[in-house]
């Protein structure tokens, strides 16, 4: 999933004066640069410090979601599909659709086509539309 986090830390980072855990988003911003090389392994445990840290409020549900992501590309999938699970039931998440996406694709790596399919299908108007229509023929 592309990055939409880096260029708001960035922001926050050179405005000094914020009341931030400055160490915090240095060490989220070394997760996010992880996170786009690819290197989730190293990405999972900056983003699990970052969200126990006292600034885990700022973009708090958008580290989950990388995480969760992360923790998609790394064989943890039952940590990846709680993560995704809080962020779908979180009606404030403003990438709901995609913690969706995410949640069915999770679903069919950990062997649950029925659980996939059912949130494959509240996808179908979405953005996704084309890639759930094949998804959902490839699990019949």
């Amino acid at each position: 999933y592309e990055d939409v986090l880096s260029d708001d830390v960035e922001i926050v980072l050179s405005e000094r004066g914020a009341a931030v855990d400055i160490e915090a988003l240095e060490g989220l911003q070394m997760a996010m640069k992880n996170y786009q090389n690819g290197d989730f392994a190293q990405a999972i445990p900056a983003f699990e410090q970052y969200l126990q840290s006292s600034t885990k409020e700022y973009k708090g549900r958008e580290v989950r979601f990388y995480l969760a992501i992360a923790q998609l590309g790394t064989a943890q999938t039952p940590k990846a599909i709680k993560n995704l699970k809080g962020l779908v039931e979180d009606s404030s998440f403003k990438h709901q659709i995609d913690a969706q996406w995410y949640l069915a694709l999770a679903y069919i790596k950990n062997e649950q086509k029925q659980e996939a399919k059912k949130w494959l299908e509240e996808l179908r108007n979405s953005n996704y539309k084309d890639k759930v229509t094949q998804l959902l023929e490839t699990l019949e």
